[in-house]
């Protein structure tokens, strides 16, 4: 089974059993997350399966992720990183998750979720793969449930970083922030903390908690500017079309050709 094969069985998952295992957390038992929209009945029936079945040939239809350690505490939640598996002992793929607990950092979640959603919907490379967002059933999903967001891992951020940044990974980003335009939404937050790149030198923009659809060619410009301006490349402007030596401007302020304002003088 190949990364992208876990990946694609983990889309498919409604359940998610999680395991906190770094500094002074360890967890004795998972904490068991239901995908966002599933019948909190059927949520319920099924997470009491998953601690009742003691019988190993019993297909498991969950995914498994160890968070090993916290990446950085966000506007909107506490990013964690970890290895998820869909199988026992099977493959695992690095993954981020980021967990809220309030009412308005889980309403932000959810809207950063349906960003991610929508832009991987669209095509957009460069950005995390979102592989759902999941609400705990430990508190039989009432208002005290928390939310985690499970995405794909994307790298270590630029933010502090001492060596140069390559001139692919600046290509690469400010490619992919035109491509998360094309699909009608605005980042919010241009900063190096969002940035992050693989050590297969893969870039990524991270983040959407500011994010939101807009239209606005002023604001995608703007955005742009802000990122080249980081990065410290050169803002590419439309270049004015060279106006031909033989032209002047007549009365009326309209560009006409030289030669044929002389040819209508003589008639």
């Amino acid at each position: 089974m190949t990364d992208q094969d876990v990946l694609l069985t983990a889309s498919s998952r409604d359940h998610l059993l999680v395991h906190l295992c770094y500094g002074i957390y360890l967890s004795p038992g998972p904490a068991t997350f239901v995908r966002k929209g599933v019948e909190q009945e059927e949520a319920s029936e099924q997470a009491e399966n998953f601690s009742d079945s003691d019988n190993e040939n019993e297909p498991v239809e969950s995914m498994d992720i160890i968070l090993y350690s916290e990446l950085a505490a966000g506007s909107t939640g506490i990013v964690h990183i970890g290895e998820m598996e869909v199988e026992p002992f099977g493959p695992t793929v690095k993954v981020a998750v980021k967990l809220a607990f309030s009412k308005e950092h889980k309403s932000a979640l959810e809207r950063e979720h349906r960003l991610y959603a929508h832009m991987n919907s669209n095509g957009v490379s460069g950005i995390p793969q979102s592989l759902g967002l999941f609400v705990g059933t430990d508190c039989d999903g009432g208002a005290e449930a928390p939310y985690a967001l499970v995405m794909t891992y994307a790298g270590v951020t630029l933010f502090g970083q001492k060596e140069e940044i390559l001139p692919t990974i600046k290509a690469s980003l400010v490619s992919t922030l035109k491509s998360i335009h094309k699909a009608g939404v605005l980042h919010g937050d241009i900063r190096l903390a969002n940035f992050c790149t693989t050590t297969a030198g893969e870039a990524f923009i991270v983040d959407f908690s500011h994010a939101g659809k807009s239209t606005s060619k002023t604001a995608r410009a703007r955005e742009v500017a802000e990122l080249c301006h980081i990065l410290g490349v050169k803002v590419n402007t439309p270049r004015k079309k060279p106006v031909p030596e033989n032209t002047v401007e007549d009365e009326t302020g309209l560009r006409r050709s030289s030669r044929i304002k002389i040819l209508k003088e003589k008639t």
